[in-house]
């Protein structure tokens, strides 16, 4: 779900509303991945502490203490039961910070971009215009 939200998220609505009009959206948002019903108010949790996060001079992490105070105000209130809710929180901020990286890795980008994956296709060639000398 964090691949497709980071590709596809933004975009969501737009493409919601072209799929309501009958209109073709490209293949990859039509693979939204679906939430376990356990995991939904995780992925909840998650969406909402990322707006905690300090921005800098690059993207921090989720702060401890944010993720203590929305765990309290939703009842979590052992530490035990904190404690596995705080790893699930790392474990999806670790993996969202991993997925910023590779998206921002423009050095080797040639080597990770699929011929099937239209947005990288897209940011690659981009990223090709951006390096090029303009002539005079």
């Amino acid at each position: 779900m964090l691949r497709w939200n980071h590709d596809w998220g933004t975009k969501a609505d737009h493409f919601d509303m072209l799929l309501g009009m009958g209109r073709e959206v490209p293949g990859g948002f039509l693979k939204r991945p679906e939430i376990l019903p356990v995991a939904v108010w995780y992925w909840s949790a998650f969406c909402a502490l990322e707006t905690e996060r300090h921005i800098g001079m690059a993207v921090g992490p989720i702060p401890w203490s944010k993720a203590l105070e929305y765990a309290t105000e939703h009842g979590i209130t052992k530490a035990d039961e904190f404690a596995e809710f705080w790893q699930i929180i790392m474990r999806l901020d670790n993996e969202a910070a991993r997925i910023r990286r590779v998206a921002s890795d423009d050095e080797n980008l040639r080597e990770k971009v699929s011929i099937n994956d239209p947005e990288g296709v897209k940011n690659l060639m981009r990223n090709l215009g951006k390096k090029r000398e303009r002539p005079k």
